[in-house]
């Protein structure tokens, strides 16, 4: 099972890519719409991706626009099970 919790590094945009080829970004900053609980995050806002992905959607800011709208607070183990359900990240 995937954990990204090891690339949540403060103050970073990283693009995550996956082996089938769906990508999205991940926004680790104070001022982005995620959670920090005792220093780990727990959530983490996403963004561009280039696949809509359903179990993504409750977390959109504007549903009607999956593949350019944000993604608030979408918690670390939804996106460890997305990246898993694509097959994994390329490292």
């Amino acid at each position: 099972m995937t954990d990204i919790t090891n690339m949540l590094k403060e103050n970073k945009k990283l693009t995550v890519a996956c082996k089938d080829g769906f990508k999205f970004r991940i926004c680790v900053f104070p001022s982005c719409f995620g959670e920090k609980i005792d220093g780990k995050w727990e959530s983490i806002e996403c963004s561009n991706l280039n696949k809509v992905d359903y179990d993504l959607i409750r977390y959109a800011a504007n549903p009607s626009y999956p593949m350019t709208t944000q993604y608030y607070y979408v918690p670390i183990s939804v996106l460890n099970n997305v990246i898993d359900k694509h097959g994994g990240m390329w490292i």
